[in-house]
Protein backbone atom coordinates (compact mmCIF):
# COMPACT_ATOMS: atom_id res chain seq x y z
CA UNK A 1 0.00 0.00 0.00
CA UNK A 2 2.16 3.13 -1.29
CA UNK A 3 -1.15 5.85 -0.61
CA UNK A 4 0.63 8.28 -3.12
CA UNK A 5 -1.61 10.03 -5.90
CA UNK A 6 -2.04 13.46 -8.22
CA UNK A 7 0.47 14.99 -5.83
CA UNK A 8 -1.34 13.76 -2.79
CA UNK A 9 0.19 11.65 -0.41
CA UNK A 10 -0.06 10.40 3.36
CA UNK A 11 1.88 11.62 6.05
CA UNK A 12 3.86 14.41 7.38
CA UNK A 13 7.52 15.78 6.83
CA UNK A 14 9.95 13.96 8.63
CA UNK A 15 8.72 15.39 11.87
CA UNK A 16 10.74 16.03 15.19
CA UNK A 17 9.58 14.00 17.95
CA UNK A 18 9.00 16.59 20.98
CA UNK A 19 6.58 17.04 23.64
CA UNK A 20 4.88 19.19 21.04
CA UNK A 21 4.46 16.89 18.61
CA UNK A 22 3.53 14.15 20.88
CA UNK A 23 0.55 16.40 22.21
CA UNK A 24 -0.64 16.86 18.81
CA UNK A 25 -0.52 13.12 18.02
CA UNK A 26 -2.46 12.67 21.22
CA UNK A 27 -5.08 15.20 20.70
CA UNK A 28 -5.52 13.63 16.97
CA UNK A 29 -6.62 10.38 18.77
CA UNK A 30 -9.20 12.04 21.20
CA UNK A 31 -10.65 14.04 18.48
CA UNK A 32 -10.93 10.89 16.55
CA UNK A 33 -11.63 8.50 19.41
CA UNK A 34 -15.61 7.71 18.51
CA UNK A 35 -15.07 6.88 15.12
CA UNK A 36 -12.46 5.01 15.53
CA UNK A 37 -14.53 3.09 18.11
CA UNK A 38 -17.48 2.93 15.85
CA UNK A 39 -15.12 1.55 12.91
CA UNK A 40 -14.07 -1.15 15.06
CA UNK A 41 -17.44 -2.34 16.16
CA UNK A 42 -18.81 -1.94 12.92
CA UNK A 43 -16.54 -4.54 11.79
CA UNK A 44 -15.45 -6.79 14.46
CA UNK A 45 -14.54 -9.33 14.32
CA UNK A 46 -12.37 -8.10 11.46
CA UNK A 47 -9.76 -5.96 11.35
CA UNK A 48 -10.77 -2.35 10.46
CA UNK A 49 -8.71 -0.07 8.28
CA UNK A 50 -8.48 3.47 6.88
CA UNK A 51 -7.23 6.81 7.01
CA UNK A 52 -7.09 9.14 9.87
CA UNK A 53 -6.84 12.78 8.73
CA UNK A 54 -6.06 16.54 10.54
CA UNK A 55 -9.07 16.99 13.21
CA UNK A 56 -9.32 13.51 13.39
CA UNK A 57 -11.13 13.27 10.78
CA UNK A 58 -11.25 9.01 9.94
CA UNK A 59 -11.92 8.05 6.38
CA UNK A 60 -12.47 4.05 6.64
CA UNK A 61 -11.34 1.54 3.80
CA UNK A 62 -12.60 -1.68 3.47
CA UNK A 63 -10.17 -4.64 4.30
CA UNK A 64 -10.51 -7.11 1.72
CA UNK A 65 -8.72 -9.90 3.76
CA UNK A 66 -11.49 -9.85 5.59
CA UNK A 67 -9.60 -11.31 8.45
CA UNK A 68 -9.68 -10.59 12.35
CA UNK A 69 -5.33 -10.89 12.58
CA UNK A 70 -4.35 -9.12 9.06
CA UNK A 71 -6.07 -6.35 6.44
CA UNK A 72 -5.39 -5.88 3.00
CA UNK A 73 -6.39 -2.49 0.63
CA UNK A 74 -5.41 -2.40 -2.57
CA UNK A 75 -3.68 0.10 -4.37
CA UNK A 76 -6.51 1.68 -6.44
CA UNK A 77 -9.22 1.89 -3.39
CA UNK A 78 -6.28 4.03 -1.35
CA UNK A 79 -5.41 5.99 -4.70
CA UNK A 80 -9.65 6.64 -4.82
CA UNK A 81 -9.70 7.36 -1.07
CA UNK A 82 -6.74 9.74 -1.74
CA UNK A 83 -8.36 11.33 -4.12
CA UNK A 84 -11.60 11.76 -2.32
CA UNK A 85 -9.96 13.32 0.44
CA UNK A 86 -8.21 15.73 -1.72
CA UNK A 87 -11.55 16.68 -3.58
CA UNK A 88 -12.59 17.42 0.28
CA UNK A 89 -9.58 19.58 1.20
CA UNK A 90 -8.49 17.00 3.76
CA UNK A 91 -5.01 16.15 4.82
CA UNK A 92 -4.20 12.61 5.39
CA UNK A 93 -1.73 12.10 7.95
CA UNK A 94 -1.84 8.17 7.82
CA UNK A 95 -3.66 5.01 8.54
CA UNK A 96 -5.23 3.05 11.58
CA UNK A 97 -6.32 -0.04 11.69
CA UNK A 98 -7.53 -2.42 14.81
CA UNK A 99 -6.12 -5.42 16.15
CA UNK A 100 -9.72 -6.36 17.45
CA UNK A 101 -8.44 -8.80 20.63
CA UNK A 102 -5.00 -7.97 21.25
CA UNK A 103 -2.88 -5.09 22.17
CA UNK A 104 -1.98 -1.84 20.19
CA UNK A 105 1.43 -3.35 18.74
CA UNK A 106 2.69 -3.59 15.10
CA UNK A 107 2.76 -6.92 13.95
CA UNK A 108 5.53 -8.46 11.67
CA UNK A 109 3.31 -7.26 8.78
CA UNK A 110 2.48 -4.00 10.00
CA UNK A 111 5.85 -3.44 10.45
CA UNK A 112 6.33 -3.96 6.83
CA UNK A 113 3.47 -1.73 5.37
CA UNK A 114 4.74 0.88 7.75
CA UNK A 115 8.13 0.68 5.80
CA UNK A 116 6.19 1.13 2.85
CA UNK A 117 5.11 4.80 3.91
CA UNK A 118 7.88 6.98 4.86
CA UNK A 119 6.81 9.70 7.70
CA UNK A 120 3.16 8.65 8.21
CA UNK A 121 1.26 8.24 11.00
CA UNK A 122 -0.26 4.69 11.75
CA UNK A 123 -2.39 4.39 14.71
CA UNK A 124 -3.57 0.99 16.16
CA UNK A 125 -6.79 0.44 17.64
CA UNK A 126 -6.24 -2.25 20.59
CA UNK A 127 -8.86 -4.09 22.57
CA UNK A 128 -8.04 -1.89 25.61
CA UNK A 129 -5.84 0.65 24.20
CA UNK A 130 -5.02 3.16 21.19
CA UNK A 131 -0.99 3.77 20.06
CA UNK A 132 0.44 5.89 17.56
CA UNK A 133 3.39 4.84 15.94
CA UNK A 134 5.50 7.02 13.04
CA UNK A 135 7.82 5.97 10.47
CA UNK A 136 10.58 7.53 9.75
CA UNK A 137 13.17 7.88 6.85
CA UNK A 138 15.21 11.49 6.69
CA UNK A 139 17.60 9.87 3.63
CA UNK A 140 20.41 9.83 5.88
CA UNK A 141 19.21 7.44 8.46
CA UNK A 142 18.28 3.65 8.15
CA UNK A 143 14.26 3.48 8.45
CA UNK A 144 13.02 3.44 11.82
CA UNK A 145 9.04 3.43 13.71
CA UNK A 146 9.14 5.22 16.69
CA UNK A 147 6.34 4.75 19.11
CA UNK A 148 4.63 8.20 19.60
CA UNK A 149 1.82 7.44 22.56
CA UNK A 150 -0.56 4.83 23.69
CA UNK A 151 -4.28 6.24 24.90
CA UNK A 152 -6.24 3.78 27.26
CA UNK A 153 -9.34 3.48 27.06
CA UNK A 154 -11.27 6.44 28.26
CA UNK A 155 -13.97 4.09 29.46
CA UNK A 156 -12.10 2.42 32.37
CA UNK A 157 -10.76 -0.43 30.25
CA UNK A 158 -13.65 -1.39 28.34
CA UNK A 159 -13.26 -2.79 25.37
CA UNK A 160 -13.02 -0.31 23.23
CA UNK A 161 -15.30 -2.39 20.70
CA UNK A 162 -18.07 -2.20 22.92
Amino acid sequence: MNPETNGTKIGVEAPEINITFIDSVRDLIHQAYQSLKLHSASDYPIEAVGIICDGGITYPLINQARSPHRYEVSKQLVTEALDVLNARGLLPLGFYHTHPTSNPEPSKRDVLLMSENPNSLFIIVGQYAIAAWITQMDGHSPFAIKHIVEVTDVEHSRSLRT
